[in-house]
């Protein structure tokens, strides 16, 4: 569910299933007075905390429910900290759900009323709640670091140490559209990372253009499986002879 702060940047609160338990143990008396103090006390990120006394209580019962949380939430929360500043998250804070679907929704409800107040023009049309259409649980895996971005640029990489240049290079050799021209190959190679990485280190630094297009042709042949490849992009396919 995406909110503004005061100064109208977005923050966003997701309820997502874990598949380990982050409750056991954890205070949550501690916890809930600590927010009913921030929620009548603290009056955004411009005017602060009304009293220093409030924000050390605050702070004092923070400690306490912090401490309280259990191997599972602590390794969640370790895990958070490396990753988050690498794919540029702020804050990010997660806490266990003591109550069942109904507190869920009373949570999620108080938040959509508090940003309707700080909504803005741009935001019309905007869903208050985003959710899926079918029961998924949430994961932590980002698109652009695992899964197909990793594999994309992986077969990125091969391709460069093929041609011994950068993307520059290769839009040199193949265009501006290479990677949309070229995409089932360096997808492939992709997949194939490992043993194309092994082969890519037989190539010797004299090898030419037509020589190293060669490579690539071979290449693809012996780490596909099922795919055929298109390889009209190119005028010639020379044997390799290395």
């Amino acid at each position: 569910m995406p909110e503004r702060h005061d100064n109208y940047r977005f923050h966003f609160h997701l309820a997502a299933a874990f598949p380990y338990d982050i409750r056991t143990g954890f205070d949550f008396d501690a916890c809930t007075l600590a927010n009913r103090i921030k929620r009548e006390h603290y009056r955004g990120s411009k005017l602060g905390w009304d009293s220093r006394a409030n924000f050390r209580e605050f702070s004092r019962l923070e400690r306490i429910y912090c401490q309280s949380a259990n191997q599972s939430l602590r390794a969640w929360w370790a895990y958070l900290c490396d990753v988050g500043p690498r794919h540029q998250f702020g804050r990010c804070e997660t806490l266990p759900v003591i109550s069942n679907a109904a507190g869920i929704a009373r949570y999620v409800g108080a938040y959509v009323s508090s940003a309707t107040d700080h909504r803005v023009l741009a935001d019309k049309g905007m869903r208050t709640v985003r959710y899926s259409l079918r029961q998924r649980v949430a994961h932590v895996k980002f698109s652009w670091a695992d899964g197909n971005g990793k594999t994309w640029r992986r077969g990125l990489q091969i391709l460069g140490l093929v041609f011994a240049c950068d993307v520059d290079g290769l839009i040199g050799h193949f265009g501006r559209n290479f990677q949309y021209e070229m995409r089932r190959a360096i997808f492939a190679l992709g997949q194939g990372y490992d043993q194309a990485l092994q082969l890519c280190a037989k190539i010797p630094e004299w090898a030419d253009t037509a020589s190293r297009m060669g490579f690539l042709y071979r290449l693809l042949n012996s780490i596909q499986t099922e795919v055929t490849f298109d390889m009209t992009f190119t005028n010639n396919t020379p044997d390799c002879p290395f």
